[in-house]
């Protein structure tokens, strides 16, 4: 697979593609791996024409290896925004490797008690997020890990705080958990054309308290449909 442009997820999009008022963006399970990632949704925001679109996808935390692992919270994402990653930080490197769990989607829907799973690394996983965290700081290389974790729910917490401090531009038009046996959740969010400020943030925070409806009647549904 060819690449056309290669993006950090900080800084300007629009310079690195040398374009804007694109129509619409995809990103399926993208959005885990960048290192700052309110910066990376502003740089997508702004490519956008008004009205444009974003959709994209993210792991479910609780059905998959990431279950033993806490939510992101707002303080790291405004910490790697600050900061402007454009590298996973010691600490999310550390708790990829050291926390991930050994076990499937299937059976966390099956009623697997995930405390019980072991380390996806084995007994050695300790000793391993170490040795690749230290690694990554001496030679300043490129570590793949999942930066972020999320539940549906801690999602719109994370973006709406992020909404009140300036630091996502988005309204969200969806939100869709994971269906029976699987893990991924989806996020369809716009660049509206509202400029006003106070005017965006009601928006914004309108569409979140409703989806957050949304997603607790899915809840429901899904947890019926998985013990039928």
């Amino acid at each position: 697979m060819s690449i056309d442009y290669a993006w950090a997820g900080s800084g300007s999009l629009a310079a690195a593609i040398g374009q804007e008022g694109l129509d619409f963006a995809i990103a399926a399970q993208v959005a885990q791996y960048v290192p700052n990632l309110l910066g990376w949704l502003r740089g997508i925001h702004a490519v956008l024409r008004p009205g444009g679109v974003f959709n994209l996808s993210l792991p479910d935390r609780r059905f998959m290896f990431d279950v033993g692992r806490a939510n992101s919270t707002i303080a790291e994402l405004v910490e790697a925004s600050l900061l402007d990653y454009t590298r996973p930080s010691l600490r999310q490197i550390f708790a990829h490797t050291y926390e991930a769990l050994a076990i499937e989607p299937g059976e966390i829907w099956a009623g697997e008690d995930p405390a019980r799973a072991p380390r996806l690394c084995g007994d050695a996983a300790l000793a391993l997020a170490y040795k690749q965290a230290g690694e990554t700081f001496t030679s300043g290389r490129y570590q793949s890990c999942h930066c972020w974790v999320f539940t549906p729910l801690s999602f719109l917490d994370a973006v709406e705080a992020a909404a009140r401090l300036g630091l996502f531009p988005f309204v969200l038009n969806q939100i869709a958990a994971a269906e029976p046996g699987g893990f991924e959740f989806y996020v369809s969010m716009r660049r509206d054309a509202e400029s006003d400020p106070q005017a965006l943030r009601s928006m914004q925070e309108g569409a979140i308290a409703h989806l957050r409806e949304v997603l607790k009647r899915q809840h429901r549904t899904a947890r019926l449909l998985a013990t039928s």
